[in-house]
């Protein structure tokens, strides 16, 4: 069954300022997601993977309904997304905390809409604090957990909302390699365990592969999905096994690469030939030669 559809989508940014106008002298037009055309299925962990400035983060936003597409559409169960709603979730690379509430109450601040009954929000709160496994820590504020922690926090309000979906833009990437590890794992696990439908950006072959059922490589900006793999490992294979070590796994971070390491290139030689750049290698070049 499709949980989520994207349908020509498209998104462009004005900039207002800077060095660049356009011919008339107006705002120039930046278009950062090039017509992406996409379909999720419900349960499905599906990872977006992309080279920096490709539109990922774009095309999560506007999932979540926090922008609207230029062009196109986007449908969840069938009908079009027109802003955010309660069906969905966002977990962000930074933790999003007050810093004046504990753990707990991290959590309960996002409940307090929905339930007016403070025993209901604690109860919820306690369950989400242990699904993460954060149990004995609930009482601790932001300032007294590590990275890691402060994410668990961070998926458990996401999760307590119960929302359909849970979109995540590159959550680990702000903690160790072994902590990132760990979160993996726990992450995929509580995806097994919910069931429920994750979108996840990230940078990282090697993240892709562990968690996605399926992976879509996104071209350099404008980003559009230029091919989508199936990650043919079972969640318990990679949750219970060395997987990395299996032929499977380096067949297909192998083909992942190659789809993305053109991108890569293309991104970095048009971020080169930007005007910024461009100035700056004017700039460079006049001082080498003492002007």
């Amino acid at each position: 069954m499709i949980k989520i559809e994207a349908v020509n989508v498209k998104k462009s940014f004005i900039s207002r300022g800077g060095i660049r106008k356009a011919s008339n002298g107006g705002p120039v037009e930046t278009l950062a997601v090039g017509g992406v055309n996409l379909k999720i299925e419900k349960g499905e962990f599906h990872v977006i993977l992309g080279p920096s400035g490709c539109g990922k983060s774009s095309f999560l936003d506007l999932i979540s309904g926090l922008t609207l597409p230029t062009e196109g559409t986007i449908f969840i169960d069938g009908k079009a997304i027109e802003g955010p709603g309660p069906d969905r979730a966002v977990v962000f690379q930074q933790y999003a905390l007050l810093p004046w509430r504990t753990a707990l109450g991290n959590i309960e601040f996002a409940l307090e809409n929905q339930y007016p009954d403070k025993k209901k929000r604690e109860e919820i709160g306690k369950k989400f604090i242990s699904l993460v496994g954060l149990r004995g820590f609930e009482d601790h504020y932001p300032h007294e957990l590590s990275g890691g922690m402060k994410q668990r926090v961070s998926i458990a309000r996401a999760l307590a909302l119960h929302p359909d979906i849970l979109l995540m833009d590159e959550p680990f990437a702000a903690v160790d390699a072994q902590t990132r590890e760990t979160l993996q794992r726990d992450l995929l696990r509580i995806a097994t365990d919910t069931e429920k439908t994750i979108v996840f950006i990230t940078h990282s072959i090697d993240e892709a592969v562990f968690l996605a059922d399926r992976v879509s490589v996104m071209t350099a900006r404008p980003g559009i999905i230029k091919s989508t793999v199936d990650v043919l490992i079972s969640r318990h294979e990679r949750l219970n096994g060395d997987i990395k070590v299996d032929e499977r796994y380096i067949q297909i971070r192998h083909q992942l690469w190659k789809l993305l390491k053109e991108e890569v290139v293309r991104a970095q030689s048009e971020s080169e030939r930007s005007p910024a750049n461009l100035l700056r290698s004017d700039y460079v070049a006049a001082a080498e030669v003492g002007l």
